[in-house]
């Protein structure tokens, strides 16, 4: 082996045989570019171009170069395209140059070492390489890679960067630190022999193990023996071994495996032993396989059976033991089984029982909430009449009349109260009331809720007070919902003290919570009913009462306390009286944060003054006057119209006196009637009413597809919409404030609160019309406005006449955006008296002052509508008109045709008129 390289210790005289080829870290491929070595990485440089491409590492990209010290560059003997990449420390890469990708050869393949100095071919196409450990041969046909050190006649195991030449007859040479080795490859045979395999010694725990010893595992040589029995505490084993190859033995390798435990076999390069520790009980077989020095494997190499014993606590005999404990252990849990399935067997029948129990619960307080509901309309019609009997509206009443008005007022004031009540307890114990708690002084608030109370008590000669500190008790509750409790608590105080008694309030603290306690001397509350006095609908013993309640009143105070995470409970002795106490925490840490309000803290609001005004109803167009009886009046007045569509034919009726009376000198409205939605919808769309007012349960279409189907259609979008219904939930109202309502209220209703909403509306709608007006025809006929537009058919007149018409006609063109533009205001524009402007204009104009106003708007209303000036809503009020029914009806006398369909042959026609 010695003999395949030949050594060159330092001596100059040698020289490169002449025509030998060298390869050298520059490579220049048939193109004509550059591939250069450097520390940085692999530069490729094409001097046509002066195109300049650096290949580094990328730890990212498994295809980038290994390592960026390029140490030599050479060209693949029998692939074109390809070069072979020497690196200091990333092996062998292969380069594709056309694809650019750079595949790795490195210790993990088989290389003595992963720094390759210098990379040659030989005749075979096979790649040697000079490492730091040696020189690699690398068959790329085959994959092997053959190493050989200085056992093989290697000058060292370390080669030089650059040392590397290829002769002309195919002789090799590489340069190390002691010298040169020279070689031809074509002569290396590879050494055929398939060595023999043996095991040579066994170690226990560190212990070698000999033939015969005290731990009696051997009874003849290790390489002889078939099996060995270990017990479980020898479980530390340690196997030696050999391959029968004597010609470079440092360079024999091995693997190994134990199979049962070892998945695959396990490379120990030339290392000769094998360890294993903490086998586990069971049966193995120990096999390992050598190769010669050129790495010819014996594939079968040596075996041995290993049995490692189990310890006693895992014999057979114990094993039976255990499967008896099982067994014993699974009877009983099987018997615990069957005992829990019986307990939740009966569990689940007491929740069933349970949860029909609450369904019962839930659809007797759905069935109170739908009655509730249906309840609201009759009130309706209950309260408003009473009310408008004791206003007045039909006459001064008697004494004795004007009491039953009051008893009835007052006892339908009592049902809407107890319908509020069911409909609160309701909501709250579904979840669906929101708590909304702010900070307030709960001392100030009770006696702002006691307040109302003082007066029912002094009517029956009752002593009440309310005690509370001097300091301010800050809380945090919502102001709405802890009046009903407070107030429910105050009402059945009062209600249940005789004449003559007390009823005491008292707010005080006590650590970390606040009480409310309202004492009173009724006749107390049995001992029997004291539990179930907060149940929903529970009455005490009918026999036991001066007075009957519905059982409402302290259910809904016990789920407003509890929603605010407090108590109330109650101390009551018959005979003496009841105490009944709200205990509230103080601050914030019990709520949630959706619980809080970011608002101000909670003040006592000021009583609103009886009889303060209401917005006015705007109304009249004043084209009338008192010293006209002559002119003769359109068809319909240009006033609001409101269009109503209830089902209900008494709600109708009652909305519609109310809305048609004129009141604190405003006019009433037009209204129009519908049954349903559909017809509502319809009649809409025909007289476009300035306002709609709804009810939402209706047929055909209910109110809230009214308010979409109107919202959808661009010449009814604009219209207002107030939703009236007995659906008082907030969540009902949001339903309804989503489809675009723009008010919505609840039955039963204050009339002089519709008509001020109403009222509301139109003034919104007005300040826009006159914002329009102001701007809209400015913006569309700009500077070229035309001339006046009516032109009246010719007369002959006098010079004077003419003066005066003309003097009419520019009066009228300049208020002609003014609804308030009156015949009056025409008159003193003019500088004459109506009568005379009336009987001059009939005489000269065969037209009245109001119809020649209104034809002069309907012209200039044509134009803008020709124009696409704006909707109809807006070109209405553009032009002066008070209501787009209005409007439209006069259009339609006028040109014979909605303005909605007025376009192109709407403006030809203004042309020819």
């Amino acid at each position: 082996a010695a003999g395949r390289f030949a050594h060159y210790r330092h001596t100059p005289q040698d020289a490169t045989p002449a025509g030998d080829t060298i390869f050298p870290e520059v490579y220049e491929d048939a193109e004509g570019t550059f591939l250069i070595s450097t520390e940085t990485g692999l530069v490729q440089f094409d001097p046509k171009t002066g195109a300049v491409e650096h290949y580094r590492t990328d730890p990212s990209d498994p295809t980038s170069l290994s390592h960026d010290q390029v140490r030599s560059i050479l060209p693949d003997p029998a692939e074109r395209g390809v070069l072979w990449i020497g690196t200091a420390g990333g092996g062998l890469n292969r380069f594709d140059i056309e694809a650019e990708t750079f595949s790795h050869i490195t210790e993990q393949d088989g290389l003595p070492n992963n720094v390759v100095y210098g990379v040659l071919p030989d005749a075979e196409g096979r790649l040697w390489m000079s490492t730091n450990r040696g020189l690699a041969r690398y068959d790329p046909r085959s994959g092997t890679i053959q190493t050989y050190d200085a056992n093989d006649g290697l000058q060292s195991n370390e080669f030089n960067a650059g040392a590397y030449h290829r002769a002309a007859d195919g002789r090799l040479y590489f340069g190390g630190i002691y010298g040169v080795n020279a070689f031809d490859p074509d002569t290396f045979e590879d050494n055929p022999h398939v060595p023999a395999v043996v095991l040579t010694d066994l170690r226990i725990g560190n212990r070698p193990v000999a033939v015969g010893d005290s731990t009696g595992l051997l009874d003849r040589a290790l390489w002889a023996t078939d099996a060995l029995r270990l017990s479980h505490r020898e479980n530390m084993i340690t196997f030696s071994f050999a391959a029968l190859d004597f010609s470079a033995p440092a360079k024999n390798r091995y693997a190994y495996r134990m199979e049962g435990f070892d998945r695959e076999w396990i490379q120990a390069g030339t290392d000769r032993t094998a360890t294993y520790t903490n086998l586990p009980p069971g049966r193995y077989t120990f096999r390992v396989r050598g190769t010669n020095n050129d790495g010819v494997w014996n594939e079968e190499g040596a075996s041995l059976a290993v049995v490692v014993t189990p310890p006693p606590w895992r014999a057979w005999w114990a094993w039976l033991g255990y499967a008896l404990v099982a067994f014993g252990l699974m009877a009983a849990v099987y018997r615990n089984r069957q005992d829990r399935l019986r307990l939740q067997h009966r569990m689940e029948m007491e929740r069933l029982e349970a949860e029909k129990l609450r369904e019962l619960d839930d659809a007797r307080s759905r069935f109170f909430a739908n009655v509730s509901h249906e309840f609201r309309t009759p009130l309706t019609l209950t309260l408003g009449p009473l009310d408008d009997m004791k206003a007045g509206l039909y006459g001064p009443l008697d004494a004795p009349l004007a009491q039953q008005v009051d008893l009835a007022r007052r006892n339908a004031g009592r049902v809407l109260d107890l319908i509020n009540q069911i409909l609160d307890v309701a909501r709250l114990e579904s979840g669906r009331t929101p708590l909304r708690a702010r900070r307030l002084d709960l001392g100030a608030f009770v006696a702002a809720v006691a307040q109302p109370f003082q007066a029912p008590a002094a009517r029956k000669a009752m002593t009440f007070e309310v005690d509370r500190p001097a300091t301010p008790l800050e809380v945090f509750a919502d102001p709405a919902q802890l009046e009903k409790a407070v107030t429910n608590l105050l009402s059945n105080a009062l209600k249940f003290t005789p004449e003559g008694g007390t009823v005491r309030v008292t707010v005080a603290a006590e650590g970390s919570v606040v009480h409310v306690a309202v004492r009173d001397s009724g006749p107390g509350i049995p001992a029997a009913d004291v539990a179930h006095i907060f149940d929903r609908f529970y009455q005490v013993d009918e026999s036991r009462q001066t007075q009957l309640g519905t059982g409402i009143g302290l259910a809904l105070a016990k789920e407003v306390v509890d929603l605010h995470g407090g108590a109330l409970t109650v101390e009551s002795e018959e005979g003496f009286g009841s105490t009944f106490t709200i205990t509230l925490p103080l601050g914030h840490a019990h709520l949630a944060p959706d619980q809080l309000v970011e608002d101000e803290p909670w003040v006592p609001a000021e009583t609103l003054p009886e009889g303060s005004a209401l917005l006015a109803v705007p109304g009249g167009d004043g084209l009338a006057g008192k010293d006209t009886p002559i002119e003769e009046p359109p068809v319909e007045d240009d006033v609001t119209t409101v269009l109503v569509i209830e089902d209900h034919a008494e709600v109708r009726a009652y909305v519609r006196r109310h809305l048609e009376a004129a009141t604190g000198g405003s006019p009433g409205y037009r209204v129009l009637e519908a049954a349903d939605g559909e017809a509502g919808l319809a009649l809409a769309k025909e007289r476009l009413p300035d306002l709609v007012l709804s009810d939402v349960m209706m047929p055909k279409l209910d109110g809230l597809g009214l308010c979409r189907a109107l919202r959808a259609d661009p010449e009814t979008d604009f219209i207002p919409v107030i939703l009236l219904t007995a659906k008082a939930a907030p969540e009902d109202k949001l339903e309804g404030l989503a489809e675009h309502c723009d008010d919505y209220l609840t039955k039963p209703f204050d009339p002089a609160e519709l008509r001020a909403r109403i009222a509301n509306l139109i003034a919104v709608r007005t300040r826009l019309r006159e914002r329009f007006r102001q701007e809209g025809i400015a913006l569309v006929l700009g500077d070229d406005a035309p001339a006046p537009l009516h032109h009246p058919e010719p007369v002959d007149v006098a010079s004077a006449d003419d003066v005066f018409l003309e003097r009419v006609h520019e009066a009228v063109e300049t208020h002609l955006g003014d609804e308030t533009f009156s015949v009056e205001r025409l008159a003193e524009e003019v500088g004459v008296s109506r009568g005379h402007l009336h009987r001059q204009l009939k005489a000269l104009a065969g037209q009245t002052p109001s119809e020649l106003i209104r034809a002069m708007r309907l012209e200039r209303g044509a134009l803008l509508l020709a124009g696409r000036a704006g909707t109809v809503s807006e070109v209405a009020y553009a032009v002066g008109f008070k209501s787009v029914s209005y409007f439209s009806d006069c259009f339609v006398r006028a040109y014979g045709c909605r303005p909605s369909s007025y376009g192109a042959e709407g403006a030809a026609g203004d042309e020819t008129a």
